[in-house]
């Protein structure tokens, strides 16, 4: 595979895994999406720096998917200055071991995502859509809110994974934003 499309193939993974889990996980995948992003003006770059540093140093390789993710971020951090990950385990509330955990989570994400048909995976693929169409057209949830005509707390429970919504709601989504709403059994 192409080295373009191997680091798509991990920044795409690394999205799913930042969107779908829950923060401290959330947290764990944030500082590798940043550097293969290549996200220098980030405030959390040189953080960032720090964990992927920590993860070249120490991450234990067992497949041929491993390898490639650990090349893809050398690769991605080849030219970058290496910060002291001491000085930064010494500040954040997770021990830099929980970020030696992504290359597990990297394994499982397809296995997990062909797996996990219930409504809250749909719900998720549903929310991720919209938090896409909200970034293409620039939108925040307040004013995405108000094109809808509803409230703020309204489009937070829409984008919340946990709470149910209605066809009507997604219809007044899908509308504000411009689309259609197609839902089909497949």
């Amino acid at each position: 595979m192409h080295t373009k499309n191997i680091k798509q193939k991990y920044l795409t993974k690394l999205n799913r895994l930042t969107r779908y889990h829950d923060k401290n996980r959330r947290e764990r995948f944030f500082p590798f999406l940043l550097i293969i992003q290549n996200d220098k003006d980030h405030p959390r770059y040189t953080e960032a720096l720090s964990v992927g540093h920590y993860f070249l140093d120490n991450a234990i390789l067992e497949t041929q998917e491993d390898e490639e993710f650990y090349n893809v971020l050398a690769h991605a951090m080849d030219k970058e200055k290496q910060p002291d990950y001491f000085e930064f385990a010494r500040k954040t509330p997770y021990p830099l071991a929980d970020y030696l955990k992504v290359i597990y989570d990297l394994r499982s994400i397809k296995k997990a995502a062909s797996q996990d048909t219930s409504g809250l995976a749909i719900k998720r693929r549903v929310i991720v859509q919209l938090q896409d169409l909200m970034r293409q057209q620039n939108l925040t949830k307040t004013s995405l809110a108000k094109k809808m005509n509803t409230s703020r707390a309204s489009l937070d429970r829409l984008l919340d994974p946990a709470q149910s919504v209605t066809l009507q709601t997604l219809q007044k989504a899908a509308d504000a934003l411009g689309k259609d709403l197609d839902l089909h059994f497949v």
